[in-house]
Parts: C-alpha cells; structure tokens; sequence
C-alpha cells in the first residue's frame, strides 16, 4: 500500500490562504478519485492568529509534502523550522486576498492542479 499524503500549505497567520489551499486541494483530490484514506491535507500559519493553527517542528516532521504560499513563508520555514530548501514548494501566491475570495478560490484551483499527482 502506497504511503499516506500528508499534505500540508502555510501562510503567514493560517486566516485565508493556507487554509482556502487546503479545502480547495482536498476536494481537488477527490474530484481526481483519490479516496480519502489516502491523504490528509492541513494548513497551518508561521505567525498564526489566535485560534488558528501555528507551524510547529511536528508539524514539519509530519508532513510529506509541503507548500509555502509565498516566498518569505518559504524562507521563515527553512529558517525557523530547518525545513530543507528542496522539499518547500512556494506557490508564489500574494497575500491580498480576504477570507473565502472567489478569485483565491478560483487562482489555488489553477495553481494546485498540477500538484494533485505530484506523487
């Protein structure tokens, strides 16, 4: 049996983007056919808000994929949590968006299509 996706996307505070990232990227994998035992997606912030979920070094260590949402969020990941340039994929994506924006929506959509047979 193949490994468990442990998919995980960061942002800043955890507030809109990683978490929109997640959401989108599951029902991505579904609408592939992947069943949903097969992977576990979760978004977590460098500096998250109150109530939202915070990178930890565990966090890191559980993870078999990981994806920054831009590229300061890349280097605070290999900074603060040793994370290896390599295994971090910035997706370039800006912090300008509002909480549940459909053009977020629609722009992760086009972004994490190619990353859904990634392994």
């Amino acid at each position: 049996m193949a490994e468990q996706r442990r998919v995980l996307f960061v942002c800043e505070g955890n507030m809109s983007r990683s978490p929109n990232a997640a959401r989108v990227f599951r029902d991505l994998l579904i609408e592939a056919g992947y069943d949903q035992k097969s992977f576990e997606v979760r978004s977590a912030g460098t500096n998250a808000w109150a109530g939202r979920t915070q990178m930890t070094r565990e966090l890191g260590d559980w993870t078999n994929e990981i994806y920054a949402m831009d590229g300061m969020v890349a280097l605070a990941l290999q900074r603060a949590y040793g994370l290896p340039e390599e295994s971090v994929v910035n997706l370039q994506v800006p912090d300008i968006y509002t909480v549940d924006d459909p053009v977020l929506e629609r722009l992760l959509r086009n972004v994490l299509l190619r990353y859904v047979n990634r392994i």
